[in-house]
């Protein structure tokens, strides 16, 4: 219940931020404030535990980290310039829905019957919420751009998913979710570095205390 308020709370909260503020500036805060974070709690708490292996799989874990973290919140952030945030939110809830699917496909079994009838009543839960009742809405819907960008970082946030029990066989989750921040921070910083309009140190410098406190928040409670 605590990580669904924490995750929650991010469209509302991140919606201000990015008036303000270009995307990959936000995305680039989130995984810099959270590797800070997870840093001296994985040194303190003794969980680091990376154990000796080849290279090969370590660059195969920040290839996932990228995919995850830097699909993920490149697409939310993007989309939400474009969409509105109770859009953003319907779409991010669909992420279970998609990664049962392609566990599915993966696996080549098919659904079991119980989770067959979560997805459809989740669905038909969303379903309702967007159309408010009204069949008409559904019928006439317009998909935007921004929420294509979205739902295009849910299939890449899936795609994380699925891989994590696979690379979690010989490093500890704590461990690949420190890479995969610092993965994500480095790829969308060097996003920055191509962009024009993107600069996140002297955009988080000219944010409102509020709004700084706003992006401080996504980096520390839903993120970390």
């Amino acid at each position: 219940e605590t990580l669904l308020l924490y995750w929650g709370s991010v469209f509302p909260i991140a919606k201000p931020v990015l008036d303000e503020m270009h995307p990959y500036s936000l995305a680039f805060w989130r995984f810099a404030v959270a590797s800070v974070c997870l840093l001296p709690y994985l040194f303190f708490m003794k969980r680091s535990g990376y154990p000796h292996c080849p290279r090969q799989p370590y660059l195969l874990a920040a290839a996932v980290g990228i995919i995850g973290a830097g699909g993920l919140n490149l697409g939310l952030f993007t989309g939400l310039q474009r969409t509105s945030a109770m859009n953003g939110a319907l779409i991010m809830s669909l992420s279970p829905v998609f990664t049962a699917l392609m566990a599915s496909m993966v696996s080549r079994k098919p659904p079991a019957a119980g989770l067959i009838f979560s997805l459809i009543t989740g669905l038909m839960g969303v379903a309702l919420v967007i159309t408010r009742g009204d069949i008409n809405v559904l019928i006439n819907i317009d998909v935007n751009r921004g929420d294509l960008m979205i739902f295009a970082g849910v299939l890449c946030w899936s795609f994380y998913t699925l891989a994590t029990p696979w690379i979690s066989r010989w490093m500890p989750v704590m461990a690949f979710t420190l890479l995969s921040m610092i993965a994500g921070a480095l790829t969308i910083g060097l996003a920055c570095l191509f962009s024009v309009d993107a600069h996140p140190w002297q955009e988080m410098m000219g944010l409102p205390a509020s709004l700084q406190l706003s992006a401080l928040y996504f980096g520390m409670f839903a993120t970390v």
